[in-house]
């Protein structure tokens, strides 16, 4: 399954969408090499990257949300936690079992559905919070 950010998902926050942009196309390149399932080496470089990336881009959203006084933050940081608990999950059976096929599924659902839904609804009402404060 191909991830296509376009102007469906784009927030209108250059500095959100560029992340998304770059999360996006590392998903794209990890499920294209592997024909849709990514192979051991692979997802366990999702996995990394996945590790990095949401620290960091969790981090400067939410700074722009404070920043900006979005009334929404609390509950957003909830969504982030969770995903943040899901992604623990994930590595912890990655490194405990390796990457079974169940794993994979899920890894899947949780990086392509939920963040999708999270930032096709969540994020773009940052976005727009974002652009009328400018």
């Amino acid at each position: 399954m191909k991830l296509d950010l376009m102007s469906v998902l784009s927030t209108g926050v250059d500095a959100i969408d560029h992340q998304h942009a770059e999360l996006f196309d590392r998903v794209n390149k990890v499920f294209d090499l592997s024909g849709g399932m990514p192979h051991k080496e692979q997802l366990g470089d999702l996995i990394d990257f996945l590790g990095d990336y949401v620290v960091k881009h969790f981090k400067a959203e939410e700074e722009l949300m404070k920043k900006s006084a979005y009334p929404g933050i609390a509950a957003h940081q909830e969504l982030h936690r969770a995903f943040l608990g899901e992604f623990t999950k994930i590595k912890e059976e990655f490194e405990a079992k390796g990457p079974g096929l169940t794993l994979m599924r899920n890894t899947n659902k949780v990086v392509v559905e939920w963040l999708v839904k999270h930032v096709g609804i969540e994020d773009r009402r940052v976005g727009e919070h974002l652009q009328k404060k400018k």
